[in-house]
């Protein structure tokens, strides 16, 4: 069966153009489609503060309770949960039955077992995003999750680890951003060959980034970590790291918040460096793309991801990328083209790559553009949705 133009019903608990990973990935990818033809109706969390417009007559988005506060993470709340997905569930049919939707598309977790619900009741397809697979690790991973933000909850840990298999348990069709998140599916779920499993790598739109001239583009003695501050992000080899740079004229510039903010603030005053170091918390888009700017490298310290989005934010502006040697980000990062890898407990490499990076500015610019062509040739959005385009029709056949 195949469709110019397909109405697809999406569903996520959250929903922003730049904020976050999975998302915004959600949000851009429904603006592409949506610029195709493609009718969109998405099915959100309400949030609280936050009145949301779409300005879009491809794109119709639904607000469902509990009204939640975006803490830059997924509610924790079992009640949370629940509800929505109980009220995602009674929209989804309503939707399903006046706008005749083709497929479904649901982000990971709660959303996931709403969109198997629906799909149940309507026999409409349903494709799942799986980002990464943090069960694959075992109940250890949910414990450090759950101990960063201030409790240890051994039943929450199991919950969390059974529910992030379940949601892959259930989908036929998974998509995922990375081999490595599909592969790490395959070690848990061998069975799943038989099913559709898909990588589409992640793409960013260039219209939410205001691009500088090549002239504007600054190369100063600043580097910058963009994310949440959680554990697996591994902060604490940077903060080591600019301890060991040889240089005082420079500082690192930390965006985003988390449960780990206070302990990375001490650990800066531990190893001397709180006075290079510049903890900024949540900012606006706008304000990050002013960091892009002018810094001469962005890190990446991850010892867990299944993407890395801010890689290609980074790119975006030509600006060389130093991350952990890791899967997947040694797998988009090119050692020496496009970025550097270093070992994820090895201060003394990552001093290495900041020390060449802040004292040789035209190596920076050298190896950012490398990673401007790589942006272009492999991750926009627009590359990203014509793969789905052919997977969503593939499923709806």
């Amino acid at each position: 069966m195949c469709r110019s133009s397909l109405k697809i019903l999406m569903l996520t608990q959250f929903l922003d153009p730049t904020r976050g990973g999975g998302e915004s990935m959600f949000y851009q990818i429904a603006s592409e489609l949506s610029k195709r033809g493609h009718k969109i109706s998405i099915i959100k969390h309400k949030i609280i503060g936050k009145e949301y417009t779409y300005n879009n007559n491809n794109i119709k988005v639904v607000e469902v309770y509990p009204a939640i506060e975006h803490k830059g993470r997924l509610p924790a709340s079992f009640l949370q949960n629940f509800l929505y997905i109980i009220n995602c569930v009674r929209s989804g049919l309503k939707i399903i039955k006046s706008e005749k939707v083709h497929v479904i598309h649901a982000n990971n977790y709660s959303p996931v077992f709403a969109g198997w619900l629906i799909s149940k009741l309507t026999h409409r397809p349903l494709v799942v995003t799986i980002h990464d697979v943090a069960s694959l690790h075992g109940v250890d991973f949910w414990k450090k999750w759950m101990r960063q933000f201030g409790g240890l909850s051994y039943l929450k840990s199991v919950i969390g680890y059974i529910a992030e298999l379940l949601t892959i348990r259930l989908a036929k069709n998974i998509h995922t951003v990375s081999t490595t998140s599909k592969n790490d599916i395959l070690k848990l779920f061998p069975w799943k060959r038989k099913h559709n499993l898909c990588v589409i790598p992640n793409g960013i739109s260039l219209e939410y980034y205001d691009i500088p001239d090549i002239d504007e583009i600054r190369y100063e003695d600043e580097i910058a970590f963009i994310g949440r501050l959680v554990f697996y992000k591994n902060l604490d080899v940077v903060l080591k790291a600019v301890s060991i740079v040889p240089r005082n004229n420079f500082k690192l510039t930390v965006l985003g918040n988390g449960p780990m903010r206070n302990h990375w603030e001490k650990l800066a005053i531990e190893y001397g460096v709180s006075k290079k170091v510049n903890f900024r918390g949540y900012v606006s888009h706008g304000e990050k793309l002013k960091v892009l700017r002018r810094v001469s490298a962005l890190v990446l310290p991850s010892i867990f991801e299944g993407f890395g989005i801010v890689i290609l934010e980074a790119w975006a502006f030509k600006k060389p990328v130093i991350v952990a040697d890791v899967s997947p980000l040694n797998e988009i990062v090119e050692h020496g083209r496009d970025g550097f890898v270093a070992d994820p407990y090895n201060p003394e490499e990552w001093a290495k790559y900041i020390k060449m990076l802040l004292e040789d500015r035209d190596l920076a610019r050298k190896i950012g553009e490398n990673g401007c062509r790589k942006l272009i040739d492999q991750y926009t959005v627009e590359k990203t949705v014509n793969k789905f385009e052919q997977l969503y029709k593939e499923v709806v056949k």
